[in-house]
């Protein structure tokens, strides 16, 4: 599914994919597998284990008033993480028992036809091999995240509006007075859901304005996982390209962004 205009110096900074699902008892018998499938693009690999705190003296439920359990130490529990990273360490793929995820500030491009390099692909190549290793049946949740550090058009109020079709109430609070704002919604899109945020900070002095657009789904058949996804991409898409003007795909067309 061919979609949109590779540009030459997008917005978007990092994109994120994961699916979840119920815990996988026996994930630790299959990873071996699994890393042979994927060795080609992902040949870092490593074990981490996270430290899950655990509060141990939690009451139960109907114990009488004033009745308190004797103190008991916080446990640590480890949570295994498979990591594997492709050569120039760009784009990271974290497996756990109950869901798995990808990372990447690499892939620019979904599915451009222009497109050297596809995130579809990548997610293909990854996701595939691990749905038939597993043979799970139905993904508990899908969520596709893009995150867009955007141009900053300078505290003009005109000048903002001329650049973004923003959910920031302008009339109500002009951009000459504002010294850093958030604004997030989570919004149904027919089956599926969408978080829209925007986002203004200074760091050092240099204002930082972000774009962040998380669309997921819930309770798929494995065997639609990749049209979900596409689908969930193009809800993202539409409302990106709902929210920027014309000046931003200009300086996107431009190699080095001015």
């Amino acid at each position: 599914m061919p979609n949109g205009e590779t540009f030459q110096n997008p917005t978007v900074q990092q994109v994120f994919f994961e699916i979840r699902f119920p815990n996988l008892f026996f994930m630790e018998s299959k990873i071996g597998e699994i890393q042979l499938k994927i060795m080609e693009k992902f040949p870092i690999s490593q074990l981490i284990h996270a430290q899950n705190m655990v509060f141990a003296n939690i009451q139960p439920f109907g114990l009488p008033p004033g009745i308190v359990l004797p103190e008991q130490p916080i446990q640590a529990q480890g949570e295994k993480i498979w990591r594997f990273q492709t050569q120039d360490s760009s784009t990271t793929l974290n497996i756990l028992t109950s869901s798995l995820n990808i990372v990447s500030n690499k892939y620019k491009s979904y599915n451009n036809d222009d497109a050297i390099e596809k995130f579809r692909d990548i997610l293909n190549y990854t996701i595939e091999p691990f749905l038939k290793i597993t043979a799970l049946p139905k993904i508990s949740r899908i969520g596709l995240r893009y995150i867009d550090n955007c141009p900053w058009p300078g505290f003009v109020t005109e000048k903002f509006n001329d650049y973004y079709n923003s959910a920031y109430p302008v009339d109500r609070f002009a951009i000459e007075d504002t010294t850093a704002y958030d604004f997030a919604t989570i919004v149904n899109r027919g089956p599926y859901k969408l978080r829209y945020a925007e986002s203004l900070s200074v760091v050092e002095g240099n204002p930082k304005f972000v774009m962040d657009f998380d669309g997921s789904a819930e309770m798929v058949s494995s065997s639609e996982w990749l049209v979900t996804t596409d689908h969930l991409h193009d809800l993202i898409s539409s409302e990106y390209n709902s929210t920027i003007k014309d000046p931003v795909r200009a300086i996107m067309r431009n190699p080095t962004g001015g």
